[in-house]
């Protein structure tokens, strides 16, 4: 049997040194004040009652708007409260399954990254890529300032995006294809506005880097 090197390990400790100084804040007692953390509190127990009720897809949440309620799920991207509501029917608490789903989605990005990162690069700059994708300011910011979940949650994905993307312009495949729908699909569930943004990026990048739309160039 094969044992991880030591290098192996001493980047592995290295990232979880990284992914902790990225979340320490979340692993305080209560929750960080910020533009919409009370709002995806109140979204994730109307989406948890719609659950609760039998609704695979919750659309109508009752008890807003001064009881009027709103049609809110018709419109607001579903996947982190179905991630966090996960967590929520395992037993932990409203707070704690948002925290759980942001530390998840960190956890993915900083993954995402370095798999991306490593297509160019070494493991060595591709640990520094994860690093500072994970700790850049907007990154940041959306979980600690702004309170867009949902955003941060798309921009987990949004490597995994080009790196599927960036191999199927390598080489046609139906497994790269497949994971692309994939991942468009959880982008879209996650943020469809980022989506909008990443998907001519995406292209973009295609068209530069495929080999086949280059030799035709």
């Amino acid at each position: 049997m094969r044992f991880p090197s030591k290098k192996t390990w001493i980047l592995l400790g290295l990232s979880i040194v990284v992914i902790l100084i990225s979340v320490s804040p979340l692993l305080k007692d209560g929750f960080p004040k910020n533009h919409d953390s009370e709002l995806y509190m109140v979204w994730l127990s109307e989406f948890d009652e719609g659950i609760r009720d039998g609704q695979f897809l919750p659309r109508w949440v009752p008890n807003v708007w001064v009881g009027y309620g709103s049609p809110l799920f018709n419109f607001n991207q579903p996947l982190f409260f179905y991630l966090a509501e996960m967590f929520h029917l395992i037993g932990f608490s409203l707070v704690l399954s948002v925290k759980l789903t942001l530390i998840l989605a960190t956890c993915l990005a900083y993954l995402f990254m370095f798999v991306l990162s490593k297509q160019f690069f070494g493991r060595h700059a591709a640990l520094l890529a994860s690093s500072i994708y994970i700790m850049m300011p907007y990154h940041i910011g959306l979980m600690y300032e702004r309170g867009a979940f949902s955003e941060y949650l798309a921009m987990a994905f949004a490597p995994l995006l080009f790196f599927v993307f960036y191999r199927l312009g390598q080489k046609i495949s139906y497994k790269y294809f497949f994971w692309g729908s994939i991942t468009v699909a959880l982008l879209l569930l996650s943020h469809n506005i980022s989506t909008l943004f990443y998907i001519p990026a995406v292209f973009l990048m295609v068209v530069l880097f495929s080999k086949k739309i280059l030799n035709i160039i």
